[in-house]
């Protein structure tokens, strides 16, 4: 009977330094469908025969569908607990897991990839039609779009849906005029970084949790037509020569918004608010609005 059954190897599945690994997050929405999120491994090491545990980079991208296709987002988590909770690690110490079919799906196939589009390209069928909570682009957008209005509306209105915790402005954009003419006009690109944290919009608090976008980071790219003209005073025995640069006017625009990485036109009015400022100027105005609380 023994001659009619087809014996088998042993299927060793090789492991790619960097490779790509896909881990199931924590449940979410009211299915309780899970996440799905994925990183690199660093090292592994096999405890037993087929436990194997997987040091994983600290980079981490959650997975969203895009038309027919995957793509990862990258998370920009604050800190190692928030990105554990997400991920529904319990263990402590370094980021770490054991793969298996279950938390670790298709690793069989991933882990043969040491770039993300190549991994996600290889699951693209098993994946689509799964029950993962795959978050649309068009879906991110519009959250990024709902967090970037209220927070514009919080750092120049009245808006009170998100606290501005610290913000860079540049003391002068006006010194960075390098010209010998007399007179003229100079484009200065120049940015402002806000750190913020949204403590509005309840009905937004699972999506906000789960895209790391409680606490987040803007920055506003600016672009200033500066007219200058430059005086000379030749001065005497006992006034010694002075001069300088005398800014005749300041045209501001904004260029770009991001959102931690995500680029976004100026469609919430900042250009309208800032036409007229110097970035002194916006730096009292910012001031006096909000406490710097880092």
């Amino acid at each position: 009977m023994n001659q009619y059954i087809k014996t088998f190897d042993p299927i060793h599945e090789s492991i790619k330094q960097h490779g790509i690994i896909l881990i199931k997050g924590k449940p979410k929405g009211k299915d309780k469908e899970p996440s799905l999120f994925a990183t690199h491994v660093n090292t592994w090491a096999e405890f037993r025969p087929g436990a194997v545990m997987m040091f994983l980079s600290d980079t981490f991208y959650r997975i969203i569908k895009d038309g027919d296709a995957l793509k990862g987002i990258k998370i920009n988590w604050r800190d190692e607990d928030s990105l554990k909770d997400s991920l529904n690690f319990k263990a402590p110490g370094k980021l770490s897991i054991f793969r298996n079919n279950n938390k670790t799906p298709y690793h069989w196939k991933t882990l043969k990839h040491t770039n993300l589009r190549d991994a996600l390209d290889s699951v693209t069928s098993d994946l689509l039609g799964s029950n993962y909570l795959l978050e649309s682009v068009d879906s991110l957008k519009s959250l990024e779009k709902t967090v970037l209005s209220d927070a514009i509306d919080s750092i120049f209105m009245e808006g009170e849906k998100v606290i501005v915790l610290d913000w860079e402005i540049p003391y002068d954009v006006t010194d960075s005029i390098d010209s010998e003419e007399r007179q003229g006009s100079q484009d200065i690109e120049w940015e402002v970084s806000f750190d913020c944290l949204y403590v509005g919009r309840p009905e937004l608090d699972d999506k906000l949790s789960d895209m790391e976008l409680r606490r987040f980071e803007i920055t506003i790219y600016f672009e200033s037509n500066v007219s200058f003209s430059q005086w000379y005073s030749p001065g005497d025995y006992m006034n010694p020569p002075d001069g300088g640069i005398e800014i005749e006017s300041v045209d501001t625009k904004v260029t770009s918004i991001t959102l931690d990485g995500s680029d976004f036109e100026d469609s919430f009015g900042v250009t309208d608010i800032v036409s007229e400022m110097e970035d002194s100027d916006l730096s009292s105005f910012i001031g006096k609005k909000h406490s710097k609380f880092i």
